[in-house]
């Protein structure tokens, strides 16, 4: 299992928060159509929580957004190599 430092745990949480609300997505809004509780997301967001793979991708599809765009902000293919086992072991 990959090991993910606090610092990148709160970075994560900012990406999906502004993601979601760049989208115009309450919590609650995100929360239903990712099927998790709104307290998870705000863990997430918090970076109290890392969200799995499953869960990533759902994000993904819900926002329009990359995984890349969602983890790092900026698409950046040279990090797609870094991101792939974070996907897949989660």
């Amino acid at each position: 299992m990959i090991r993910i430092k606090d610092s990148d745990k709160i970075s994560l949480g900012e990406n999906i928060k502004n993601a979601r609300q760049n989208k115009g997505l309450t919590q609650k809004n995100f929360a239903e159509k990712l099927g998790i509780s709104q307290s998870q997301l705000s863990k997430y967001e918090n970076g109290k929580a890392v969200p799995d793979g499953e869960i990533l991708r759902n994000m993904s599809l819900v926002l329009g957004e990359s995984i890349n765009m969602i983890m790092c902000e900026f698409e950046d293919p040279s990090r797609t190599s870094e991101l792939e086992p974070l996907i897949r072991n989660n």
